[in-house]
């Protein structure tokens, strides 16, 4: 049974006739975290800041009926087109600058996609296409952190290995998570990448609720990167210059 993530997911809910029934008894049993089959996806009747607090620790698993892989294109092109893989919608981390944070403020929940069938054909579809070599990225961190919850879901076992197996495909993962157990012994060959968002230990206690400190996502990183992944890093918001120790100095 895995370790679950109760600082971060307090009850998991499945909705009925929406949800992968086998997918969803998976995810039940790895984890002790408390479990429930409903109608919809539970919403409080508070309102405002106390909607938040309520529907913020809770993660749904759901079935994804619109494409799981679209091209992000800015409508005034200030960003870099890429193809994104919405594997889950929403982050239990909540750092307050995110865009999620508003995005998502009237609808906190957390939810993961689980009809992996469904996402892993279109994957399939998408590695067959003619496309340039930087398009080949599927980035999983648009709408959520895909390794938040990971030790619930178990969902990088399922998505990397079949990924390891295809042509002009390969993953980004987008985090700020130092979960990495379940990635240290796939088969990825190469076509997974690694990206930790690091940021000035002020920036983290006053504005990243419930991320792991940049230390621990750097020895984290550090984990990955001896088990073969492609590792990068982003730093951002920082209030004063700070030096990142070598991977060497880590223990």
């Amino acid at each position: 049974m895995a370790a679950p993530s109760l600082h971060l997911v307090d009850h998991i809910y499945a909705v009925k006739g929406k949800t992968d029934p086998l997918q969803a008894a998976r995810i039940f049993r790895r984890t002790s975290i408390p479990n429930s089959w409903v109608d919809d996806i539970p919403q409080s009747k508070s309102n405002g800041t106390s909607k938040l607090y309520d529907e913020r620790n809770i993660l749904v698993l759901l079935n994804r009926v619109s494409p799981f892989i679209e091209q992000f294109k800015h409508l005034k092109g200030r960003c870099y087109p890429f193809y994104k893989l919405t594997a889950y919608n929403n982050c239990n981390f909540w750092c307050e600058y995110c865009y999620l944070y508003m995005t998502f403020y009237m609808r906190p929940q957390s939810i993961h996609f689980i009809n992996y069938d469904k996402m892993f054909a279109e994957i399939e579809k998408f590695s067959r296409k003619r496309i340039s070599p930087k398009f080949q990225l599927l980035n999983l961190g648009e709408l959520s952190d895909p390794l938040a919850v990971d030790d619930i879901t178990g969902f990088s076992k399922e998505i990397i290995p079949f990924v390891s197996g295809l042509n002009n495909v390969k993953l980004l993962f987008l985090t700020k998570s130092a979960t990495v157990k379940n990635l240290l012994e796939l088969e990825h060959k190469n076509k997974t990448v690694l990206a930790w968002s690091l940021n000035a230990d002020t920036i983290v206690d006053m504005f990243e609720h419930k991320t792991p400190s940049s230390l621990e996502r750097i020895k984290a990183a550090k984990k990955a990167q001896e088990s073969g992944y492609e590792i990068r890093f982003t730093c951002k918001y920082s209030i004063n210059p700070f030096i990142l120790p070598s991977f060497d100095s880590i223990e």
